[in-house]
């Protein structure tokens, strides 16, 4: 199933789309996930939440930037669900050929969505 999902940054973002790194922009949604929880997952995402490290990995400095912090003012290119609990979504980077960005996995826990898991992906 491959649907397309838009949730305006402000309440006045829909009515246009400044460009192809406008948070604005509509993505691509791969599975069945219900509108509430779309809007979920992309407020999450809009506040650029940080992924903890765990105490048994902080010998060595913790990882900075895209390792480590959703980047909020990326455009979200897709979000692919794995199960009910845990979706995949791509953020496009500030390269015009949108083929590099980040990607985030989140979970589900109760209500709410988490941040399980950050990357960087770069397409060939």
């Amino acid at each position: 199933m491959l649907d397309y999902a838009q949730v305006p940054a402000s309440p006045a973002g829909s009515d246009g789309i400044a460009g192809g790194r406008d948070l604005n922009r509509p993505f691509r949604v791969v599975g069945t996930l219900d509108d509430d929880s779309v809007v979920a997952v992309v407020s999450l995402i809009r506040t650029g939440p940080i992924i903890a490290v765990p105490c048994q990995f902080r010998i060595v400095p913790p990882s900075t930037g895209i390792f480590r912090e959703v980047e909020k003012s990326w455009p979200i290119s897709s979000v692919m669900v794995h199960r009910a609990d845990a979706v995949e979504v791509l953020l496009l980077d500030q390269s015009p050929y949108e083929k590099s960005g980040q990607r985030v996995i989140l979970r589900r826990e109760g209500t709410s969505w988490t941040v399980s898991y950050l990357s960087a992906w770069v397409a060939d």
